[in-house]
């Protein structure tokens, strides 16, 4: 039997209401980085107290995350990858495990279908991606000095290994928070259907144009747009995770042979 997301019930106006409040700031926080603005953190544990006060559970999850990510952000600014994005998913994942509420109300964990027609997708998926990714950078010609510093020295073979591990765990961190928390509490506040699959594409791109991000900027923001629509619409057709998250280890993979590749050649 496959396991698949089950659509959260319907929230309440207000549940809706505090959702999408919560997306706002999300992606004021994202696309433009004020994380020294303490109304951000006032407004996000506003929405936690009226999810709360409401009693609307896939509203909190929104918001205790953003109020998470964006606290976390402010108390630690320039923490890098993986931290950046692995401590405010430890510690949602530690609340929401610890208070029963939120535990069962937890549906997105699921595999999903990975049939012929997902199997495709996904392969098609890559390509394009890959094909995009690699326009972008011949193109832009970015700096990616910033990147080359994440890159220690070592063999060949534990810089293989190393970028498995980088895809791996990126893939399954971002797909768990836009394919998996964002995505379950925007379908309880407006249904399951295209304008979560928009909106969580929007946060997604957003997070992709500041410097550190690749690809970044406005290209950086288009491109992790369009990509996201198309992650979340793979997600919606599954019913799952497990295949977006293996459309996003490809990608990744592509990204870091890409600094892995120009780092090389400018040793040379």
């Amino acid at each position: 039997m496959v396991s698949v997301i089950e659509p959260p019930p319907r929230l309440t106006s207000a549940g809706t209401v505090i959702t999408l409040l919560a997306s706002v700031l999300l992606l004021v926080f994202l696309l433009f980085n004020v994380v020294a603005s303490g109304w951000l953190l006032v407004a996000s544990a506003l929405l936690v107290a009226a999810s709360i006060w409401f009693n609307q559970p896939y509203a909190v999850h929104i918001s205790v995350f953003s109020l998470i990510w964006i606290f976390i952000s402010t108390m630690m600014p320039g923490l890098r990858w993986p931290l950046h994005f692995l401590l405010p998913l430890a510690a949602y994942a530690s609340l929401a495990w610890t208070i029963r509420s939120l535990r069962t109300s937890v549906l997105w964990l699921h595999p999903g279908r990975c049939g012929r027609d997902i199997r495709l997708l996904v392969i098609v998926t890559v390509l394009l991606s890959g094909a995009g990714v690699l326009l972008w950078y011949f193109a832009a010609d970015p700096d990616l000095e910033p990147f080359f510093k994440l890159l220690p020295e070592m063999p060949i073979g534990l810089l293989l290994l190393a970028g498995l591990a980088f895809a791996i765990l990126n893939a399954m961190m971002e797909e768990g928070v836009f394919r998996g928390i964002l995505m379950q509490s925007l379908e309880g506040a407006v249904g399951a259907g295209m304008t979560v699959v928009l909106i969580q594409a929007a946060l997604f791109g957003a997070m992709h144009f500041p410097q550190g991000a690749f690809p970044n900027g406005v290209w950086g923001v288009g491109m992790a747009f369009v990509y996201g629509i198309v992650l979340g619409l793979i997600r919606h057709r599954s019913q799952g995770l497990l295949a977006p998250v293996i459309a996003h280890i490809l990608a990744d993979i592509v990204i870091f042979a890409i600094i892995a590749g120009a780092k090389l050649s400018a040793q040379v």
